[in-house]
């Protein structure tokens, strides 16, 4: 287990994550277990990226990472309840399943609509 080192802290910061939130987005209990680039993998280090190389995974977690809890949200290959593609929510299954709305198949709200559908809406983004 590795600390999150300046420029992940940084990185982080800049996109109004904290860092025990980064944490609890990829770990049940909560403590970073991931490398210090800030990497959900502990051996990104050496494997993804050589030392004193800039690491390319935390931009695009971020970039993948629900607006409510941090979790992943994308995942290749696989669509949404309502058909669209997995990669365009701007949040994780568990939080739009936590959505109180979405009790019928044409609901869109700020949680469950696409960067598309927000925009169309008005919806502030979180992307």
């Amino acid at each position: 287990m590795s600390a999150l080192n300046a420029t992940a802290k940084a990185t982080l910061r800049a996109a109004g994550i904290s860092q025990a939130g980064w944490a609890r987005a990829h770990f049940a209990d909560g403590r970073w277990h991931g490398d210090a680039c800030g990497c959900s993998d502990d051996r990104c280090t050496g494997y993804h990226h050589d030392v004193g190389e800039d690491c390319g995974c935390l931009p695009a977690l971020l970039k993948q990472a629900c607006g409510r809890c941090g979790a992943t949200v994308a995942r290749p290959g696989e669509t949404r309840p309502d058909g669209q593609p997995s990669d365009r929510s701007q949040y994780c299954d568990a939080c739009i399943d936590r959505c109180h709305e979405a009790t019928d198949f044409a609901h869109v709200c700020q949680i469950c609509a696409t960067p598309e559908e927000a925009r169309r809406l008005g919806y502030r983004s979180h992307a």
